[in-house]
This record gives C-alpha cells, sequence and structure tokens, in this order.
C-alpha cells in the first residue's frame, strides 16, 4: 500500500517500536548443555536463576512450537499434542496462583469463575485467551460456578483438584483452536514481527511481516500523542505476533473487546495502522486491491476539497487561488482567530469576508469552527453563513474535545441552519457516531482512517451513516498511508460524497 518509509534527516534514525518473539531454544542446543553438565555441573543459584529466565519465554514458545507441528491436512502432529499437553500441566500452576491473588485482592474466601477467567486472561496470549474464555464460559454455565477454598493466597490439595477440573474448561477450547487451525490457518500466514517508525512530518507507520515475508503498512499518527500511541502499538504487538494475519476481523476485535477499557484517541490509532496493514497484507497475498477486498468499488472518481488555513485571514484568497491551480474545486478554511465566549458581532464580520472571496474564485468552501466558537458565538456565525452558500460547517464550539457527549448542541446547530452540519474527526468508533446519527446532529460524517480503527471500522461507520441518510466525507489531514488506505475505503462506499487531504510542501 506504501513504500517502506525513508530515514530521518540529520543522520538520526527513526525511532521504532518492535516485538518480535524467536522460537524457544533447539533439541540441539538442549544436548549440548547435557554433554557440558557431565564434566562441570553448575552452581544450584545459577541453575535456578537460567530455568526462570527460560520460563519467560515458555508459553510463547510453546504455542510457536505447536503451530510447527500443524499440518495443512492431518492436524496437530503426536508431538504437537505432546508440547501442548506440556503447555496445559505446566499452566494450570500459573493460572492457580493467579487466581487466588485475585480472590485475596477482593478479599473473597472463595475463587469463582470470574477469578479463573481473569487468570486465563492475564497468563495467555491475548487471542488464545479470548477463545479459551468463551468456549470455557458456556462449559461453566452448564456446571455451574464452583466456589474453591483459598488459604492466604495458596490452594490446599483438594482445592487444587477441584481447580483442575474447572480450568480444563477453560483449557479444553485451546485444543479445538489447535486441531481446528488446520483447516483455517497455514504456519506462513502467522504474523512475525511487528514494527512502527516516526516519519517526518508528523507521521507514524506501522510495518507488519509475515512468516512467508509478505510485508504490509498502515499508519497510526495521532498528532501530539506518539509516544502514548507508541506504548499501545507495542502491547498490540506483544499480543498479536505469531498470530494470523489473515484473521483480521478477529484481530480487530480481540485488540479492542479484550480489555475492560477500550476506545479512545491512543488506543483506537494504534488499531488503526494495525488494520491498515492487515489489509494490505491481504491484498498482496490475494493479488487484488483493497476495494476489491471490500466487494468492489462504486466510483471511479472522487471529488477532494484541500485546506486553505485561516488563522491568518489575508492570506486565505492566495492560498484559495493555489488550490484552484491544482486543480481543486472545493477549500476548507477556518471560521475564525480567537473568539471570546460571548464577543461582538463584528468579530464575525471578516470570516463571512473570506467566504466571499473565496466564493468569488468560483469555488466551493467548507468552514471548520475547529473548536474556537462557544454556543452563543456559534448560532451567530452559522446564520450569517446560512446566506452565504457554504458547503458545510465543521465541528462547532469550544466543548469539541468531548463530541461524544454533546450530541444535543449538535442537533440545536442543524436545526438552526440550512447548512450541512460535518464532524467526526475526533469521534473514534461506530459507538461514538451513534448519538449523533441517532439525534439527527449531523449530515455529514467524517471520520479518520487513522484514528478511528482502520479500514475495518471504517467501513462500518459508513453502513450505519448510511442508515441514517448521512453522507460520508473521511477526514484525512495526514500522511500518504492512510490518503491510500482512505481512497481505498472510499471507492467502496456509496454514500461517499468528499475527501479531505492537507498538502505539506517538501
Amino acid at each position: 500500500m506504501a513504500p517502506k518509509p525513508a530515514s530521518t534527516t540529520g543522520g538520526k534514525a527513526p525511532a521504532s517500536g518492535t516485538a518480535s518473539k524467536q522460537p524457544a531454544k533447539t533439541v540441539e542446543g538442549a544436548k549440548g548443555a547435557k554433554k557440558t553438565a557431565k564434566t562441570a555441573a553448575p552452581p544450584a543459584g545459577e541453575e535456578k536463576k537460567k530455568r526462570r529466565k527460560a520460563r519467560k519465554e515458555t508459553y510463547s514458545s510453546y504455542i510457536f512450537k505447536v503451530l510447527k507441528q500443524v499440518h495443512p491436512d492431518t492436524g496437530i502432529s503426536n508431538k504437537g499434542m505432546s508440547i501442548l499437553n506440556s503447555f496445559v500441566n505446566d499452566i494450570f500452576e500459573r493460572i492457580a496462583t493467579e487466581a487466588s491473588k485475585l480472590a485475596a485482592y477482593s478479599k473473597k474466601s472463595t475463587i469463582s469463575s470470574r477469578e479463573i477467567q481473569t487468570a486465563v486472561r492475564l497468563i495467555l496470549p491475548g487471542e488464545l485467551a479470548k477463545h479459551a474464555i468463551s468456549e470455557g464460559t458456556k462449559s461453566v454455565t452448564k456446571v455451574g460456578v464452583v466456589d474453591l477454598a483459598c488459604r492466604t493466597c495458596l490452594l490446599t490439595d483438594i482445592s487444587v483438584f477441584q481447580f483442575r477440573r474447572k480450568v480444563m474448561h477453560e483449557i479444553t477450547s485451546l485444543y479445538m483452536y489447535f486441531s481446528t487451525m488446520s483447516l483455517t490457518t497455514s504456519t506462513t500466514s502467522l504474523i512475525s514481527q511487528i514494527e512502527f517508525f516516526r516519519v517526518p512530518p508528523r507521521w507514524l507507520f506501522v510495518r507488519v511481516e509475515t512468516a512467508d515475508g509478505l510485508v504490509g503498512w498502515g499508519e497510526s499518527t495521532l498528532e501530539g500523542h506518539t509516544e502514548a500511541v507508541e506504548g499501545a502499538l507495542g502491547d498490540l504487538a506483544s499480543r498479536f505476533v505469531h498470530c494470523d494475519a489473515d484473521g483480521i476481523e478477529d484481530i480487530w476485535q480481540t485488540a479492542y473487546t479484550a480489555r475492560f477499557y477500550r476506545g479512545g484517541p491512543v488506543l483506537m490509532s494504534a488499531l488503526s495502522g494495525l488494520d491498515i496493514a492487515l489489509w494490505d497484507i491481504k491484498g498482496k497475498k490475494l493479488g487484488v486491491p483493497v476495494w476489491q477486498l471490500l466487494g468492489g468499488k462504486v466510483r471511479d472518481r472522487l471529488r477532494v476539497y484541500g485546506w486553505v488555513g485561516g488563522d491568518h485571514p489575508g492570506a486565505v484568497r492566495e492560498a484559495a487561488a493555489e488550490r484552484k491551480r491544482q486543480g481543486f474545486t472545493a477549500v476548507k478554511m477556518n471560521a475564525t482567530e480567537g473568539v471570546a465566549w460571548i464577543d461582538s458581532p463584528d468579530v464575525l464580520k471578516s470570516t463571512v469576508e473570506r467566504v466571499r472571496e473565496v466564493r468569488s474564485l468560483g469555488m466551493d468552501v467548507g468552514v471548520d469552527f475547529h473548536g474556537r466558537l462557544h454556543k452563543g458565538m456559534a448560532r451567530q456565525l452559522a446564520a450569517l453563513l446560512d446566506k452565504e452558500g457554504v458547503l458545510f460547517i465543521e465541528g462547532n464550539m469550544d466543548t469539541e474535545p468531548l463530541l461524544p457527549t454533546f450530541p444535543s448542541e449538535f442537533a440545536d446547530l442543524a436545526r438552526s441552519v440550512s447548512i450541512p452540519i460535518a464532524t467526526g474527526e475526533r469521534l473514534y468508533s461506530r459507538h461514538d457516531f451513534r448519538p449523533f446519527f441517532e439525534g439527527r446532529a449531523l449530515d455529514i460524517a467524517q471520520p479518520d482512517v487513522s484514528h478511528c480503527g482502520g479500514i475495518s471500522e471504517l467501513v462500518r461507520i459508513a453502513a450505519l451513516a448510511e442508515t441514517y441518510d448521512v453522507a460520508l466525507a473521511p477526514h484525512c489531514p495526514l500522511g500518504p498511508i492512510a490518503l491510500a488506505a482512505c481512497v481505498a475505503t472510499r471507492q467502496r462506499i456509496a454514500a461517499n460524497v468528499l475527501a479531505s487531504q492537507s498538502l505539506f510542501k517538501k
């Protein structure tokens, strides 16, 4: 979807994070260690340290080993089943310990199904934990909750026996997962590496590679919060390395729902980059463009509007003229500079004059209130612009950072003017858009593919918007990968009416 980013200027390499996991040490290495042990046995303390260090990699190594034993036709080999049995036996102790700690923390004298399920989520990798919980919960529901005695965070012998029986409902699904994997997953499609790079001027690119060498690129740019998104990407990488790159929807749902806290700009921007990269890999693997994977295109042309600023009123006409020379037929501009909570109506007249100047060039213009106007002044300016043939009004008030909780204010503005109301760059999922659609608070939805959960969620938002007869104009003032993802998605969306793009000078 996009070429590999160039290195940063000034001799500094771009900051990157990676969460590539390596398989466990080979059998040959273990034999060599035994031969060495015959000649000189290491001190007991050092041996314990080595065992502890190896244990940190145990579970990811187990999974990697089992996946290598999956045959497309015959399923899991005997060796794979042996490894899996070892994995199950070894993991009981850690789940039991973790569950008892959780019960003690909650000041409970017994361990319930909730503590067991939470322990499974904490101990197992994200994808397997989700599968284990979903299957295990069904079994637990059938047999009822079995409370287990707990003494000072340690289970008694009898409790361990009962605990093993109960947790087996959770772990059984792992066998199901691996046994069905032969029908759905080739080891070559597994994610082997997830990396991310800062690229000037302000972009954050995500690189995903599979075991067979396919590479997909995504973009997680979140202006002003790069470090936070990098942290979220590191977490996602640690959870989804060795997962099936073809399971785009499964990875998306797991990333979004597996944790108690979800949504928001940081997590959704990180998820966006991963999702875009996975769609890129899928298209390369099948040799088709992403819009074809989404169901085929519904248009060959897209109308694009350019950004012309507006913070400095004198430069708006000149910038609009330049955009016209570049082939744009529409632009978007900021409405005002700083305006007081309640200010003189005269401060709004310059906005109307700038709109008229752009319109005199034969161009359509959208006006972005950009969170600089409170309700009273926003209504006044909207009323003035209502007579000027404005393409749309974007945003409305200083409360814009809290948009998901202010759909009623947008609805009030929408009812007061005939100009279409647009918003959405700071709404991060279909759940955030829903109250705006239900309240008839906007006419144009503007989700950003780098902030709203990627291509997968953008398609869902578009479907929801179409249900409420709301047009779509995806927001995209970011980098080239986000633009490519946005264009691919727009070609498939019937309700798409506009596209935005900011141009950066070299």
